[in-house]
């Protein structure tokens, strides 16, 4: 007869790590997600960046840049706002390391990501708003 103690060396196998996912959480950001966009187009609110330093903020233009990027207008999307594409690599690679648990490079991408938004506003300061009509 086996005893009870003859397998108290086996040791249980590990479970594989958990992604936190919290459901409550992810809504209520979908929901803040869907009211700032129904606040802007439908009551047609404008930049508060630009309403209190009157200056184009750093994203200004990329929804124009979106809207013709849907349309397959790519020249007119990236003359509106060069930092569009890459913002969205970068939003899509934040969410796949998210999923994955690589937090750090997540963080990575995300900085360098803010990185290059500033230098490109800031260059756009320059060279591009002081001679467009557009903003």
């Amino acid at each position: 007869m086996l005893n009870s103690n003859s397998y108290s060396h086996v040791q249980p196998s590990p479970k594989p790590p958990r992604i936190p996912f919290d459901y409550r959480n992810f809504l209520r950001w979908g929901f803040l997600v869907v009211f700032v966009c129904f606040v802007v187009f439908v009551f047609d609110y404008h930049c508060p960046f630009r309403a209190i330093f009157s200056l184009p903020c750093p994203g200004c233009g990329m929804t124009r840049a979106f809207l013709a990027l849907l349309q397959g207008r790519f020249a007119l999307s990236l003359q509106w706002h060069a930092m569009l594409i890459p913002s969205l690599i970068c939003l899509g690679l934040s969410i796949v390391l998210w999923f994955k648990g690589k937090y750090r490079w997540k963080n990575a991408v995300l900085y360098t990501w803010v990185f290059l938004m500033i230098v490109y506003w800031i260059w756009r300061l320059i060279f591009v708003f002081p001679h467009s009509p557009l903003f």
